[in-house]
């Protein structure tokens, strides 16, 4: 058995400027941090919504989720061997970091994501908009926040939303025009845990010159095998093996076969 471990981090030690940041990181950052626009929250992280469209609004500053890269990588290579077959297995994956899917903004923004369909029929049969979008209202106060959005002082009051939103309008705008995590709504999530570990190889030979007599016949292994035979993901619909969803994934490819070496 082989077994491989690996862990990289990489992080911004100094800008020469001092106070100054490298485009959105600062000095101590991962250089693989994950700084982008989000859904103005409420103090206790309750989505914020419009009282007029029920819909949300955008926070102006940019919020760190995270980062790309996994926290560790690993690979399990095995060989073994059941009665007279020999059985290869090959396992590897990643635990950690955070992976963004275009693939599943487009289902929403297009109609095809399987949830999409929710509330379109019962929506179409009353002729209105019936989805009622949880979050709160800013019934008053005020939020003041420094340069760099830090939060000075936030004195706003909320009452939940009772507002009704057009379905396919709140499809095509939370989880497409800005990140929504697993944390924030699971439902609607566009961004995802990377964490995944996958059935890379499996094959399976056996000598089948046991059980055919040929003249100078020395070995006859016949072998099956699969590549990508099995995945378990955190993240739907795509394969965080391919790297970042950044622009529509295909989906991944399993492979079978079989193959006859023969000896004399």
């Amino acid at each position: 058995m082989g077994i491989n471990w690996s862990r990289s981090v990489t992080k911004l030690s100094e800008i020469y400027l001092r106070g100054a940041k490298y485009q959105n990181l600062s000095e101590g950052d991962r250089v693989d941090s994950y700084y982008q626009t989000v859904w103005q929250k409420s103090a206790a992280g309750e989505l914020i919504l419009d009282a007029n469209t029920a819909l949300p609004t955008k926070d102006p500053f940019l919020s760190n989720l995270g980062h790309l890269d996994p926290d560790w990588r690993l690979g399990v290579q095995n060989k073994f061997k059941i009665g007279g077959f020999t059985v290869n297995a090959d396992v590897d994956g990643a635990w950690g970091g955070l992976i963004n899917s275009v693939t599943i903004e487009k289902m929403w923004w297009g109609g095809k994501h399987p949830k999409s369909v929710e509330y379109r029929d019962a929506e179409y049969a009353v002729g209105k908009p019936i989805y009622v979008p949880a979050g709160v209202v800013v019934t008053g106060g005020q939020l003041e926040r420094d340069i760099n959005g830090k939060v000075i002082s936030d004195t706003r009051t909320y009452r939940p939303n009772t507002t009704a939103v057009n379905w396919q309008t709140w499809s095509q705008i939370y989880p497409y025009q800005a990140r929504v995590t697993e944390s924030e709504s699971k439902k609607f999530a566009n961004t995802y845990d990377r964490t995944y570990f996958k059935l890379r190889r499996l094959s399976v030979s056996y000598d089948i010159a046991k059980l055919v007599k040929m003249k100078n016949l020395k070995n006859l292994d016949l072998s099956l095998y699969g590549y990508n035979l099995y995945v378990w993901k955190k993240i739907p619909y795509v394969d965080p093996d391919f790297g970042n969803d950044s622009d529509l994934q295909d989906p991944s490819a399993r492979y079978l076969g079989f193959s006859l070496n023969v000896k004399f």
